[in-house]
This record gives C-alpha cells, sequence and structure tokens, in this order.
C-alpha cells in the first residue's frame, strides 16, 4: 500500500478517536481543569507532606487533598447552602407581600415620582393605575420566577456535589501521577521540551496570580459593598459582608446579585431613596472594580495588554462560566507563549 496514503488514513483515523474522546470526556473537562489549578496552586504543599509521609504518594495525595477540601471547599458549600436558603426565605416573604398588596403600599411614592418625571418629559401623563399595576405586575412575575427557581437549586446542588468529587479523585491522580503526564506529554508531542517548559512556567503564573486577583478583586468589592450596608442601615452588615465578598468571587455576576437584592430589600422595607442610591452606587462602582483590579494584576505578572486581557475575561465567562476566570487567562497565556516560540524558532526557519 502506498505509504503517503497510509499516513493519510492513520491521521483521519487517530483525528476521528481523538475528536471522540474529547466529546465523551467533555462534560468532567471542568472538573480535570480545577483539579489542574489546585495541584499547581497547591503542589509545594503535597511535596511537604510527602516528605511527611516518607514518599507514600498515594496517603500524600489524599490527605493533601483532605486538607484541601477542608479548608476551602467545605465552608464555601457550606455558607453558599445558607445563603441560597436565606434568599428562598427572602424571595417567599416577597412574594407574599406582592400577593397581599404591602409592598404597592411601600413603593407608591416611588411610583409617584416616575410618573411625574414622564409627565415632564412627554407632555402628557399615562394612566397612574394602569402604569402601578403593569411595573407591580413585573415585579410580582420576576419574584415569582425566581422563587419557583429555588425548587430547582437541590438538582443543582447535586450536581455541583458529583463534580466536586470528581473535582477531588482528578486532583488526588494528579498530585501523583502529575509530573508522570507531563514527561510522557512532552515526549509525545513535537515541541522540544523547552518549549514545554517556558509555557509550562506561563501558565503557572497565569494560574497564580488569576487566583490571586479573584481574591483581592472580591475583598475590594466585598468591602466595597460592606460599607454600603453600613451606611444604608442593614442589620448585620458584617454577616451581608461575608457572603458579598465570597459571592464577587463569580465575576460580573457575583457582586452584582448581592446589591440587586440589597436594593429589593430596601424597597421591601420602605426605603425607596436608599434603594435607588445603593443600586447606582453598585453599577457605578462596585462593579468596575471587577473590570479594572482584576485585569491589572494579571497583567502586572505576566505582561499581557489590558485590552486583551479585559476581552479574554469576558468572552471565557461568557463561554466557561465562572471557572472562565482561570480558564481565560490560561489559554491567552498559551497562546501568546506559543506565538513568542514561533517568532524565535519557526519565523527564523521559515526566512533561512
Amino acid at each position: 500500500m502506498n505509504p503517503r496514503l497510509m499516513r493519510i488514513a492513520f491521521i483521519i483515523f487517530f483525528a476521528s478517536l481523538t475528536f471522540l474522546f474529547a466529546f465523551i470526556t467533555w462534560p468532567f473537562a471542568k472538573s480535570a481543569f480545577l483539579a489542574f489549578t489546585l495541584t499547581i496552586v497547591f503542589s509545594p504543599l503535597y511535596h511537604r507532606i510527602l516528605r511527611r509521609f516518607k514518599m507514600h504518594r498515594y496517603l500524600a495525595s489524599f490527605a493533601t487533598t483532605i486538607i484541601i477540601a477542608a479548608c476551602f471547599i467545605l465552608p464555601l458549600a457550606i455558607l453558599g447552602t445558607v445563603v441560597i436558603t436565606k434568599i428562598g426565605a427572602f424571595l417567599q416573604d416577597f412574594v407574599l407581600q406582592l400577593e397581599q398588596g404591602t409592598f404597592a403600599n411601600i413603593i407608591e411614592p416611588l411610583f409617584h415620582g416616575i410618573h411625574s418625571w414622564i409627565v415632564d418629559l412627554i407632555g402628557q401623563a399615562p394612566l397612574a393605575q394602569d402604569f402601578e399595576t403593569a411595573i407591580l405586575e413585573t415585579f410580582k412575575a420576576i419574584a415569582t420566577q425566581l422563587y419557583q427557581f429555588s425548587p430547582r437549586v437541590l438538582s443543582t446542588t447535586i450536581s455541583v456535589v458529583t463534580n466536586f468529587f470528581l473535582m477531588f479523585l482528578f486532583l488526588i491522580v494528579f498530585f501523583v501521577e502529575g509530573d508522570a503526564l507531563y514527561r510522557w506529554f512532552v515526549e509525545t508531542t513535537p515541541l522540544s521540551r523547552s518549549h514545554w517548559e517556558e509555557m509550562a512556567t506561563e501558565v503557572r503564573t497565569t494560574i497564580t496570580t488569576s487566583l490571586t486577583a479573584s481574591i483581592v478583586t472580591a475583598i475590594v468589592q466585598g468591602s466595597l459593598l460592606g460599607i454600603g450596608f453600613v451606611i444604608a442601615g442593614f442589620h448585620q452588615p458584617y454577616g451581608w459582608w461575608l457572603v458579598a465578598i465570597l459571592a464577587s468571587i463569580v465575576p460580573i455576576v457575583g457582586a452584582a446579585s448581592c446589591y440587586v437584592i440589597a436594593c429589593i430589600v430596601l424597597l421591601a422595607a420602605g426605603e425607596t431613596a436608599w434603594a435607588i442610591g445603593f443600586l447606582l452606587y453598585g453599577i457605578g462602582i462596585v462593579s468596575s472594580v471587577d473590570n479594572v483590579i482584576r485585569p491589572l494584576i494579571v497583567r502586572g505578572a505576566s505582561k499581557m495588554h489590558p485590552l486583551l486581557l479585559f476581552v479574554t475575561f469576558i468572552g471565557a465567562v461568557r463561554f466557561f462560566g465562572p471557572i472562565g476566570i482561570v480558564v481565560g487567562p490560561v489559554l491567552l497565556a498559551i497562546f501568546l507563549s506559543s506565538l513568542r516560540i514561533y517568532r524565535r524558532e519557526f519565523a527564523q526557519l521559515a526566512d533561512k
């Protein structure tokens, strides 16, 4: 048989198998990537424990995973469950107020203000009763949908727990077999070891700085929201502050969900002016922090252009979800590192 046809047939066969393998393993990609990220971050801790366990790799890996779960994952999961429960109770009470008409009496001054503003703007008055009814029905529909969505949190929680369990399995294996997997990958691919070392260094730096940026951004946004909670006179503002910090770890929507819920609470308490002010404060100051601090920290360590980094953040979060805050910069780091390798190595060969 023609050797060239054999190579083409093998390439097609191998590409088909690769696509099929990627397709069947894609549901586990997020868990594997989270485990990969944690492996890089906590690798020094694993090697320190490994020396204590006298080089028993699986025992050291299991102990490291237990420490990570106990110190980071479980507290976040417990607090998240508490927050979801509180939000569900609040939405139930909010829907009840809408059905009883209590909320309409509370925000009636707001309706009159908007009504007067429309009169000044267009020169004629809409029907006040229809206008008020439409807004109340909108509020009721939104709140009802959110409250009806809350039972689905149970199924989502089961999915999250399953993904975390898979992540811990990946984490144990990556701690033990990570170096061997890396050597196998380097030997299998056509790139030289120096090229992979360069990209690996870039990925380690990017992952570390991305997590640092997420933590710093969450602390800043949560602190700004905490200041707002104190000024607005919230009951137990420090509890709200802690929830805001944890929620702000999720980019774009995390902090926004906190100040939107806070505005609804203020409206339900009859504090219309405070609710509007808090919303403007959240949109104008709190949300803008996410688009300033995070790219600056990552760019400072990895020397990436801020506009390119910003676009990568937004695109990765939209495509991958919250995990995109790490996936985006990592993919960008690999891409830019590959471009540098191409310019340094292969472009010179092309010129010759």
